[in-house]
């Protein structure tokens, strides 16, 4: 699901969507670490982002949709990332510094996923919602051909 990693803030929301599974999230996590299944990296600041490698998560999403849960899942990963842009796009002010940016460019293969999502299931309102979130972040790093999505089939 995650795109170039994810911390365990993330995990938590996105993963458990039904809140049945039986597991502390940071356990989890750190059995996928030990059995080599997903990489742990030290990020500033204390912070650990959890990355799997592309095959593995290939082979994962081939499972999720076979389960069943694949819409809920894609569904949560793109709310927690609005959520998130919308967060930092309050905190995008220029006394805030380059912090929300380094915070924004970590996430951005995320925010590509989230949207590219709701584009396939036409919510433009989460989409526009996301776009706009995300405007300042994509002017500011010169990614000036993000967000231009078709939305006319929405």
């Amino acid at each position: 699901m995650f795109v170039g990693g994810c911390n365990l803030e993330s995990v938590e929301a996105v993963c458990d969507t039904k809140g049945d599974l039986d597991l502390d999230m940071l356990d989890g996590m750190a059995s996928m670490v030990d059995k080599s299944l997903v990489q742990q990296v030290e990020q500033g600041k204390g912070e650990s982002r959890f990355v799997m490698l592309e095959t593995l998560r290939e082979y994962a999403l081939e499972k999720l949709e076979g389960s069943g849960e694949a819409a809920l899942t894609k569904r949560a990963h793109a709310a927690y990332y609005l959520v998130l842009a919308e967060e930092n796009a309050t905190e995008s002010s220029e006394a805030e510094g380059v912090g929300w940016l380094e915070r924004l460019e970590l996430e951005n293969d995320n925010f590509r996923a989230g949207l590219e999502w709701l584009t396939e299931t036409g919510n433009a309102e989460w989409g526009l919602r996301l776009g706009t979130a995300l405007f300042r972040f994509w002017e500011v790093r010169e990614y000036l051909a993000e967000g231009r999505t078709d939305w006319t089939g929405c």
